[in-house]
């Protein structure tokens, strides 16, 4: 009977509303209904009145119940942009569908009223009935299109770049969305879709958004700005890191670089920022590039191999200690915590404290992290956050410090904790771009 409980009010102001619209609503047809049996025939009233309430009583209870499933499902952001920009154009579409259908349904309306064809409530009600038609049709093409029913992933993609200072510090990522699409053959097919995303690190809000592709790869932060290539569309570009927007185009560069005209790889194995000035590259002439960015200076040498073979080594390693240091500190993490399950060292600065990950059980899709005191043997705090490996990401996780804040980003969230009291001021969800 828990389908019951949903027409009582409860501590969900939304559900509150809605509740109270449909109960009013209901006893409003109930009530037309009751006044026109009343001015209806004896054997009228006898014949239809119960039998159009019992209609009438079972149509708005399996609306209601529709209602509700909807809203246990979070059904209704759907209908808001999202930053995803397929997912936008089809929400744009059907915005479009609805704005047009509906005026072309005023001014008919309209017209008819002028010729006293049609009275004003009736024109309202038509339009009414209109916007209602159209959102159950764009309601089932978001559920297609957009899986709004369905349980849509978003993973990592590219590691995290970290740009910017004070307020305006910027989170940049590249972000995969995957919309399950059926079963066919027995294996489920998936749609997926690519997005490069900017978060306000300082209060969780969306900087911007801009449309990716699978090939598409995020190298890092340079002068010229946040360096992508593409191996599809076979392109280079710098990105501004507060817009979004080309800041410069491979042709634009490479005018600077005449040696590296139609020898450029778009392989992200073939580049290595080592800071914002200095970027490595192997070319498709087999030869090895260092370019300093900031003097527009180009060297050739052998060399420069190491520099893109170490890259594989310090790639994603977020724990900046010497290898005498990391060892202390690793034999510190298993001696002392070893009883924790799949315990992995997340992040350390020296010997003392180390922020450690690990699962309170096998199989548990939420990953508990700790922050410990490797003089003391003592966890100083420990927080919760979702985390689920598919194998289909490279970068299940990422992690980042700044200003005594850390950054990670698991299972399509960014939760902001302070390294302190491992405090959570914020999730953000890649799924709607917004805060939790």
């Amino acid at each position: 009977m828990n389908f019951l409980l949903l027409w009582i009010y409860n501590n969900d102001v939304t559900h509150n509303v809605i509740l109270t619209v449909l109960y009013g609503w209901v006893l409003f047809r109930i009530s037309l209904l009751t006044y026109k049996n009343i001015k209806s025939t004896a054997d009228e009233k006898n014949h239809h009145y119960f039998r159009k309430l019992f209609l009438l009583l079972v149509t708005y209870f399996l609306l209601g119940e529709l209602i509700f499933l909807l809203l246990r499902k979070r059904f209704f952001i759907n209908w808001l942009p999202g930053g995803w920009f397929m997912q936008d154009i089809v929400l744009y579409i059907i915005y479009s569908v609805m704005v047009a259908s509906c005026l072309l349904s005023l001014i008919k309306g309209i017209k008819k009223i002028l010729k006293r064809e049609k009275s004003i409530g009736d024109t309202i009600w038509t339009v009414i009935l209109v916007l209602f038609s159209e959102f159950l049709i764009g309601s089932f093409a978001l559920i297609v299109f957009n899986g709004a029913l369905s349980s849509v992933r978003v993973e990592l993609e590219s590691p995290t770049v970290i740009v910017g200072e004070g307020n305006e510090t910027l989170a940049i990522n590249k972000m995969r969305m995957v919309l399950p699409n059926g079963v066919e053959n027995g294996i489920t097919t998936n749609v997926v879709k690519f997005t490069l995303v900017a978060v306000n690190l300082k209060d969780g809000k969306k900087y911007w958004t801009r449309l990716s592709g699978w090939q598409e790869y995020v190298i890092g932060e340079s002068v010229n700005g946040i360096l992508t290539v593409d191996n599809k569309k076979k392109v280079l570009n710098f990105i501004d890191p507060k817009t979004g927007k080309i800041n410069i185009t491979e042709k634009e560069w490479v005018k600077k670089f005449p040696e590296l005209k139609d020898n450029l790889s778009y392989n992200e194995n073939d580049y290595e920022l080592v800071s914002e000035n200095e970027l490595y590259l192997y070319a498709l002439d087999g030869k090895y590039y260092k370019i300093d960015l900031v003097n527009n200076i180009v060297t050739v040498s052998p060399d420069y191999k190491n520099v893109l073979s170490e890259k594989f080594l310090n790639s994603r390693n977020t724990i900046k200690l010497s290898d005498e240091d990391l060892q202390r500190v690793q034999q510190a993490s298993t001696d002392y915590y070893s009883d924790l399950l799949d315990m992995s060292i997340l992040w350390a600065e020296d010997r003392n404290s180390a922020l450690i990950a690990y699962h309170q059980k096998r199989n548990d899709e939420n990953l508990s992290i700790s922050m410990v005191s490797l003089n003391q043997h003592s966890i100083k705090w420990t927080n919760t956050i979702e985390y689920k490996n598919t194998g289909m990401s490279k970068d299940a996780i990422s992690i980042s410090k700044k200003e005594g804040w850390f950054y990670i980003i698991s299972n399509g969230y960014l939760y902001k904790i302070s390294q302190d009291e491992g405090n959570m001021e914020y999730v953000y969800q890649y799924r709607w771009n917004k805060v939790k």
